[in-house]
């Protein structure tokens, strides 16, 4: 599988130091940063603050059909809401059903059906929500046009069937190790019913969680259970203990604990790194416990330069687990928050400084029974926004499909 580097990665970077530490002297990192007002649900009426939704009135087209339209979602925009004047939802009805453009008569059903005594077309399929993708990310965003259609994708998604490639630029240099240019992060994240933003899990949610939500352990949902008697020191693996519940390894953050998978790290892969976490976001004092789901992600550092002249990375990340703001909590977790996300910033004003966050969702990828089912391709792509352009670095790698294949996924994935 190729992978096509964003201009002008080519040149080298002179004289840009920045390489940040996964830990910070050994002690714990907590931080407080203020949420963005675009993030989060807006109470009827208000005037959001910071960056400005986008002016996009028409979603690029990646993919239609009768059963699936692909789009290439722009930044800073949500995905639906009767309150706001665009949305992906609802550009997306306008331009299916829009009568006499080609993208109408494409994803057109087959058919009739009656009015009175006359035949008449079907009228235009109604968008269904797949997936989410975050407010300020872009990329590659499958939206079901069938009802039997839409099911199906959907369940290959909370199978982890479907594999998903994200670009990201981050804040300083990442470099995992001396001679490879790959790693993963395995933290559990945790949800608060009072609070918009995601958080690592730490031992005292573990704790609360297991004691009040116990019938909710599925391996449907990815919830994990966690029994605090079965912590290790960081480096070992404990195995699964007689309540059937993983252990866990200790970060270097306070009271954060990493949810470590059977196989351990070494089994991963040879050439990967693990990254662990060197600051926590605080929560709220009233803040209560949600839930608390396993997360892990992979990633390969593409190249290391500079970003609008700060020293910058460009990743290339595969999460395995689908979480609510995983990929932003755990790169920002570890050191190297996503530039311009302004819900985890690294600046006090990255929400004004940059245009936009640097996520892109690259490709998704289907398994074969569904493009055979449903006669759709294997893979769709969004080219990368020229926003994420301006990077200027060194190569170091052009793919991460050397090592992170479809078994080594799969393997991980099963045991999350």
């Amino acid at each position: 599988m190729g992978f096509v580097v964003v201009a002008p990665l080519h040149q080298r970077l002179h004289g840009a130091t920045g390489t940040m530490p996964y830990f910070h002297g050994g002690t714990s990192e907590v931080l407080q940063p203020r949420a963005s007002a675009l993030d989060e649900p807006l109470p009827h009426g208000s005037t959001a603050r910071g960056r400005a939704p986008s002016s996009c009135t028409r979603l690029p087209v990646v993919y239609a059909s009768e059963h699936l339209l692909v789009v290439d979602k722009p930044a800073d925009m949500r995905m639906s809401g009767a309150a706001f004047t665009s949305t992906v939802e609802s550009l997306a009805q306008k331009q299916i059903s829009e009568r006499g453009s080609a993208l109408a008569e494409r994803v057109q059903p087959t058919g009739w059906h009656r009015v009175g005594h006359l035949r008449a077309p079907l009228p235009p399929p109604k968008i269904r929500m797949i997936h989410q993708l975050d407010y300020a990310t872009s990329g590659v965003l499958l939206l079901g046009l069938q009802r039997r259609a839409t099911a199906q994708i959907t369940a290959a998604f909370r199978k982890r069937e479907i594999r998903k490639r994200y670009l990201a630029i981050v804040h300083g240099h990442v470099v995992p190790g001396d001679a490879n240019a790959h790693f993963w992060i395995d933290a559990p994240l945790v949800e608060y019913a009072d609070d918009f933003r995601v958080r690592l899990a730490t031992v005292d949610d573990h704790t609360a969680h297991a004691s009040t939500e116990d019938s909710r352990n599925s391996s449907d949902t990815g919830e994990i259970k966690i029994d605090p008697g079965c912590a290790c020191r960081a480096g070992s693996v404990s195995r699964k203990s007689s309540t059937g519940i993983r252990g866990f390894a200790e970060s270097r953050v306070t009271d954060s604990y990493c949810a470590v998978p059977e196989c351990d790290g070494d089994r991963r892969h040879a050439d990967a790194v693990k990254l662990r976490p060197c600051r926590q976001l605080q929560p709220a004092p009233t803040a209560t416990t949600k839930k608390i789901f396993s997360a892990l992600t992979l990633g390969t550092v593409l190249g290391i330069g500079s970003y609008q002249g700060l020293p910058a990375s460009l990743l290339e990340l595969r999460p395995v687990t689908g979480r609510r703001h995983q990929l932003r909590v755990h790169l920002w977790c570890v050191g190297h928050g996503i530039v311009g996300d302004a819900t985890y910033p690294t600046l006090p004003d990255e929400d004004e400084r940059f245009s936009r966050m640097m996520l892109h969702a690259a490709e998704l990828e289907l398994p074969a029974y569904l493009q055979h089912r449903l006669q759709l391709p294997g893979r769709f792509v969004a080219p990368t926004p020229s926003a994420m352009a301006a990077f200027q670095g060194a190569v170091l790698k052009s793919s991460s499909s050397d090592v992170w294949d479809h078994e080594t996924e799969g393997k991980l994935g099963h045991h999350l």
